[in-house]
């Protein structure tokens, strides 16, 4: 194999001294450079000597540079650049660099033993890259890119009949989508029972935890499926490192990476005492491990875990900038900003094969007055506090994205975005463009404490794995929220002083085009609330609001969609105006005569969609007719000067800006697929029609929006839609909003099947039915 010329830069291990001066220039500069053949050499007394020179600049010469330990900044660098000294490639990578004798195994497969100064008690090499393609761990099913769910999954991944044969499955893992496919999880094999049986750990990267999916589960890392090409597998008893190259590669002349450390940059101070005013310029990063088995820690209430880190990590710091930097081949995620933090800048940047999120603000939960971690709990009224606001400084706020392309996110952990915020407030995100992600593209965990400002993105390709999500998502269970319905409206009839306390500043969502083909364009989902909503272009999922308050919609586009109204309060103060939608308002359990929003004065596509609207109290003012776009085709939904569109107030806004704008990544930078088609008219009827049964009505679920709504995995049971309190199903113990799932075993998934199952079937009817996203069981009569 040919020789590798790398450079190797440590800064941890004997850590920066104090002085926080360094610098190693071009080689136009005359200072010292270093070129040596093999990463194991440390370099850090070379820059501590620069440092004592009086420098505050270290300017890295094009190369390949590798770490031996991740590097750590404190408050005593304060002010340091790190850069690269020209616009030529500068590499950091947290892997190694292999050279190795190969020699033939058999059936195509190549074996080498990793010489011993290769200590895998450190590092993970848990991914391998042949000349900057990963390659992947032998699995089961075999891995297409046709594939869109994991590259392929089977049922019967970890099989009985499957594992039986295989000699060492301990240390392998298993990755699942969520049941409801809510994202994902993992699991690692450990062994075997004392029956033989697999035994596993983990599950626990998903806050809304319900299990493996049945379908979609593959398993890595078994040598028995070594069986395709682009495939490894790496023996650590024997050191014994396997490939199966494609026919194209030749092993003795191609460069190979593994993945190493979990983080290259660690930066960390403290409130009291920050690290401040640190460069970080012109440097890509690439070869950090995979972190999913360490991703355990719940963001409040939301559907997250976390991992605290990422290829920079930063906590207890003021004016952090990530400028023109790119992050490539990482095992976990990119850029994390914990805690306290002020004023961090990342911008001119591009992120790319990232395992987890790209960008991630998260804040500690001893910021949250009554901080609470599971969607199923909740505080009395009488002990949640009416205290406004953070209880502590420990969050980021008033930091800012912008200029940046994120693509291909979430290769290994499903719960993503391309930016995460959580318990941080001001957050600016601007000029983003985001796709192919498995999850959100930006994420808002919860209300606290808002005030963000996303505006001019592009994101759009996303909820490509999962389901019940969006484009854009949040989630508002915040202190005042609670899971059961009947509660929450108690709640806040009694006590409307709960509303507002966590989300004090107004967060909005502007100039910026969203595209959701696998839900929403915009999902303000369970509690969102204090939002200001305009002059959006929506192109595929429309816009989702649920059981939140205080939310101004207007001036957006929702082409071929329209507003999903989902679980509104009666005094939820939301007005929605002056807006495009394309089809028929779809609405899920409302009651506009008794409520304080306001849906009105909006362009509909036709004359039925504008009476639907005015029956239900949703067409004030409001208006039908073909909106008459300029040039649909081009991307320029810009209304004609005789639109009807102006008659309801709309104003044209630009649609030029969308997305990044640095020149060399908007170069390369995908945009959204026009939609195709003319909208129709959607219908609140539907083949399979509601049904009395027991003297209420149900219907069946039929659609994304009632799965969403419902919080169910699929088209599955009957919806209680009305339930009078004289009703026998009332009587029975069924409220507005149950879902029956089935009847003495048998499954309900229509109006036929429940009115035959109901009459045919003998007493004692057990149901089990679906209440507050959870199972339960009902006793029926007759």
């Amino acid at each position: 194999m040919r020789s590798a010329m790398c450079v190797a830069f440590v800064l941890l291990g004997a850590s920066l001294p104090s002085s926080t001066n360094a610098d190693i220039d071009s080689p136009a500069s005359n200072q010292t450079i270093v070129t040596v053949q093999s990463s194991s050499v440390d370099l850090s007394q070379i820059i501590a000597t620069k440092i004592k020179a009086g420098q505050k600049r270290i300017s890295l010469p094009a190369g390949d540079y590798y770490i031996s330990s991740p590097i750590s900044l404190t408050p005593d660098h304060s002010g340091l650049i790190i850069q690269a000294a020209s616009d030529k490639p500068v590499t950091v990578s947290a892997g190694i660099r292999l050279n190795l004798d190969f020699k033939p195994y058999k059936d195509g497969i190549y074996q080498a033993q990793l010489p011993i100064n290769i200590d895998l008690h450190k590092i993970a090499f848990d991914q391998l890259y042949i000349d900057g393609k990963l390659q992947h761990i032998a699995r089961y099913p075999n891995y297409n890119p046709a594939n869109p769910v994991y590259g392929g999954t089977a049922f019967d991944a970890i099989s009985p009949e499957r594992s039986k044969s295989w000699k060492n499955p301990a240390g392998a893992y298993v990755h699942a989508l969520h049941r409801a496919a809510w994202g994902g999880n993992h699991w690692q094999i450990t062994g075997r029972d004392a029956e033989g049986k697999l035994t596993l750990k983990g599950g626990y990267m998903n806050n809304r935890p319900r299990g493996m999916h049945a379908q979609h589960r593959f398993v890595e890392g078994i040598f028995e499926d070594l069986d395709a090409p682009n495939e490894w597998y790496l023996d650590r008893n024997t050191r014994t490192l396997y490939i199966y190259p494609d026919k194209n590669t030749d092993l003795s002349n191609t460069r190979i990476d593994a993945t190493g450390l979990e983080s290259i940059f660690n930066i960390q101070g403290s409130i009291d005492n920050p690290v401040t005013n640190i460069t970080i310029q012109g440097i890509t990063f690439n070869h950090t491990a995979r972190t999913f088995m360490k991703t355990n820690e719940p963001l409040l209430r939301s559907d997250w875990m976390i991992h605290r880190g990422g290829a920079i990590f930063m906590e207890g710091v003021h004016n952090i900038n990530i400028i023109d930097c790119n992050f490539q081949h990482l095992g976990g995620n990119a850029v994390f900003t914990s805690g306290y933090a002020r004023n961090v800048t990342i911008k001119g940047s591009r992120f790319n094969d990232i395992g987890a999120s790209a960008v991630t603000f998260a804040g500690r939960p001893d910021a949250v007055r009554n901080p609470l971690f599971n969607y199923n709990e909740q505080l009395p009224v009488d002990q949640i506090s009416r205290e406004l606001g953070p209880q502590s400084d420990n969050y980021p706020a008033d930091c800012l994205v912008e200029d940046c392309l994120m693509y291909d996110l979430g290769t290994v952990e499903k719960q993503v975005a391309g930016l995460q915020i959580s318990m941080a407030a001001r957050i600016t995100a601007r000029h983003l463009s985001i796709y192919d992600v498995p999850r959100a593209g930006i994420n808002v965990s919860e209300g606290t404490w808002g005030g963000h400002l996303i505006e001019y993105c592009d994101v759009f390709d996303t909820v490509k794995m999962t389901s019940d999500h969006g484009s854009f998502n949040s989630w508002g269970r915040d202190r005042f929220w609670h899971p059961k319905y009947d509660e929450m409206v108690r709640r806040i009839n009694s006590y409307p002083d709960l509303i507002g306390l966590d989300d004090i500043e107004t967060t909005t969502i502007r100039n910026s085009r969203w595209r959701c083909d696998h839900g929403w364009d915009i999902d303000l989902d369970d509690g969102s609330s204090n939002y200001e909503i305009y002059n959006n272009l929506c192109l595929s999922g429309g816009l989702k609001l649920r059981e939140g308050f205080n939310r101004t919609v207007y001036n957006n586009i929702l082409v071929n969609s329209v507003l999903h109204s989902h679980i509104w309060f009666a005094n939820s103060n939301d007005n929605v105006y002056s807006n495009i939608f394309q089809k028929q308002f779809q609405r899920i359990r409302l009651k506009p005569k008794e409520s304080s929003y306001r849906v009105h004065r909006n362009l509909l596509p036709n004359e039925k969609a504008l009476k639907d609207a005015q029956n239900f109290g949703f067409g004030d003012d409001s208006a039908f007719g073909d909106p008459l776009f300029v040039d649909p085709k081009s991307h320029n939904y810009t209304v004609k000067e005789n639109s009807p569109a102006f008659t309801i107030g709309y104003k044209n806004f630009d649609m030029t800006k969308f997305g990044v704008q640095k020149p060399s990544l908007k170069a390369i930078a995908r945009v959204p697929e026009v939609p195709t088609g003319r909208p129709t008219p959607s219908s609140l009827q539907v083949k399979d029609p509601a049904i009395d049964v027991m003297d209420a009505i149900f219907k069946p679920i039929r659609g994304m929006g009632e799965i969403s709504a419902t919080g169910l995995d699929s088209e599955r049971g009957m919806w209680a839609i009305e339930v009078p309190k004289d009703s026998l199903a009332y009587k029975c113990g069924l409220r507005e909003g149950d879902v029956i799932l089935s009847i003495n075993g048998t499954p309900t998934n229509s109006s036929g099947i429940l009115r035959r199952t109901y009459r045919r079937t003998k007493p004692p009817l057990k149901a089990v039915i679906y209440r507050n996203q959870q199972e339960m069981s009902l006793d029926l009569k007759k």
